[in-house]
């Protein structure tokens, strides 16, 4: 005697195994992120090739220069690396352009003579700094860590410490620049503002501190703050800076020196 499936119940298994293969055939792939480890990678191929919005995991130190002109995650490991090696601007961001960089040790950038600014970090867009440090840039005009060109720059349990520029040793400014839970410090100008150079524009601190940083030959060992700009400080400390703190006096809702 045969064992005969019955008819209802082989179509209604035909239609399950269709749905399923449907299913199967339309779902799109995992995302996955591009994996860097330097130096045998290529980082700024890596970046050429990303899709917008992708994330760049990368370990290692990756030694050269790179640029964004898309929106961009670069995520590092707590020893990531990116090393300019004195040749030039370490990452620069481009108009249109929003760029994250996490757990990122941005160093040894240097600007030659005559270029706007900006030995860690020249900004056009968008770019969020989240636990990571800028530290140890040299730029010939503006801004030796970070020179922020009418853009937007949002710092988050990080670190701008012993760079060095002409004016805004630390950060030079004519967009938007916020600090949370952040620290400028050790970093040195020739001219004015040791940490911070609000040229133009908007800086907000919000928990975080400005401290021994030094402008030799100008005003605002930690902060200058010129005609028409605005910086606010919020549960913030401006301290131990050289020549002053905050110029000019009284500019700066917060800050005393």
């Amino acid at each position: 005697m045969r064992n005969l499936i019955p008819r209802a119940a082989a179509l209604a298994g035909a239609g399950t195994l269709l749905a399923g293969l449907a299913v199967a055939l339309t779902a799109p792939p995992a995302s996955a992120g591009t994996e860097v480890t330097c130096p045998q990678d290529n980082l700024q191929a890596a970046i050429d090739a990303a899709a917008p919005g992708a994330t760049i995991e990368v370990s290692g130190t990756c030694t050269g220069t790179f640029t964004i002109t898309k929106d961009l995650t670069i995520k590092g490991q707590p020893a990531t690396t990116l090393d300019g090696g004195g040749t030039g601007i370490v990452v620069t961001v481009d108009q249109g352009a929003t760029a994250v960089l996490d757990t990122l040790t941005i160093q040894h950038g240097n600007t030659p003579p005559g270029a706007r600014g900006g030995g860690g970090i020249v900004n056009d867009g968008a770019v969020t700094l989240e636990d990571s440090t800028v530290s140890g840039n040299t730029a010939t005009l503006g801004g030796g860590g970070i020179f922020n060109d009418s853009g937007t720059v949002t710092l988050k349990d990080s670190t701008v410490s012993a760079n060095t520029a002409d004016g805004g040793g630390g950060i030079y400014n004519t967009g938007a620049v916020t600090l949370k839970d952040s620290t400028v410090s050790g970093n040195t100008a020739n001219d004015e503002g040791g940490g911070i150079n609000n040229n133009s524009g908007t800086v907000t601190l919000e928990d975080s501190t400005v401290s021994g940083n030094t402008a030799h030959f100008g005003v605002g060992g930690g902060i200058s703050n010129n005609l028409g700009a605005t910086a606010t400080l919020t549960d913030s400390t401006v301290s131990g800076n050289t020549p002053d703190n905050c110029t000019p006096a009284g500019s700066i809702p917060g800050c005393t020196g």
